[in-house]
């Protein structure tokens, strides 16, 4: 809610009489202002918000929210289920050496190689003046800081499942072991970038091309037997989640006026004047 304080300052005398609001002055009508990401401070505080709405989601959620959850849930415990050994065999049957040095590449969009993306997309935006690569830059930040740095490092923590490697059984999992293969943080990484990517620009070629890196990544980490199938379900889920609300949040809130400000602006009466201060908060 904003709140505004009239400051009427009598410092300055036009004809040496006090400064009586004989006639009431209006208060010039505050513009709107939307969040800059050209200021590095108002684009950090854009990724303090996105963590606080993000995390507190779950208690203003409404059934459909929840239905979508149930929906999720339900997808990767039929993977889990289902398709993890059947998978698993299938991609270690097949490995061969080229596929593995292609796995071993494309994975790193899922690590090193998604934040050298995210560094062009921040050289572009702020040494080049382009402000849609601003807007992806300062979103993927905070979506990949939210979903791979926050929700899923605490998913994997708290379940403990073991990798593949590690073990024979389709499920094996001890919270707080230092197991962590569930769910993939690879995967989280590369569907959230792609889902910020998505989320700014619409053309069809740019959002199948970002999706189809992510899910190679995915798949990549499949081949490595270094996650099961649901591990990367799991974290694609998060990923597009997160990616996908810190764009329509940041979006919204670009359009909305924003910040405190200070205006100062002279008063003029008929048997004086002065300076009037209006803050905006």
């Amino acid at each position: 809610m904003k709140a505004q304080l009239a400051l009427v300052c009598c410092g300055l005398l036009f004809h040496g009489s006090p400064l009586l609001a004989e006639e009431p002055a209006a208060v010039p009508a505050e513009p709107r202002e939307a969040v800059s990401d050209r200021n590095l401070v108002e684009a950090g505080k854009l990724i303090l918000f996105d963590t606080g709405d993000l995390l507190t989601a779950p208690v203003r959620w409404d059934g459909t929210d929840w239905l979508k959850f149930g929906i999720g849930a339900a997808v990767v415990t039929t993977t889990v289920l289902a398709l993890d050994q059947p998978i698993r065999e299938a991609s270690q049957r097949s490995r061969t050496t080229s596929r593995d040095d292609f796995a071993t590449a494309i994975q790193s969009f899922g690590a090193g190689a998604s934040w050298a993306v995210i560094g062009a997309f921040a050289v572009a935006g702020w040494g080049f003046d382009d402000s849609k690569s601003r807007r992806v830059a300062v979103d993927a930040v905070s979506a990949s800081l939210i979903a791979s740095g926050i929700v899923t490092t605490t998913v994997k923590y708290a379940v403990g499942r073991y990798r593949p490697g590690d073990t024979e059984a389709t499920w094996t999992a001890k919270p707080f072991s230092g197991n962590i293969s569930f769910p993939s943080g690879h995967a989280t990484q590369a569907f959230a970038l792609a889902a910020v990517v998505s989320g700014h620009y619409k053309q069809p070629w740019v959002r199948v091309t970002a999706f189809f890196i992510a899910g190679c990544v995915g798949l990549a980490r499949i081949q490595l037997n270094e996650h099961y199938a649901s591990d990367v379900v799991m974290g694609a889920l998060i990923g597009t989640a997160v990616g996908g609300t810190v764009v329509a949040l940041n979006e919204s809130r670009r359009a909305a006026p924003t910040g405190k400000r200070v205006t100062v602006t002279p008063l003029l009466l008929r048997k004086g004047g002065g300076i009037q201060a209006a803050a905006v908060f």
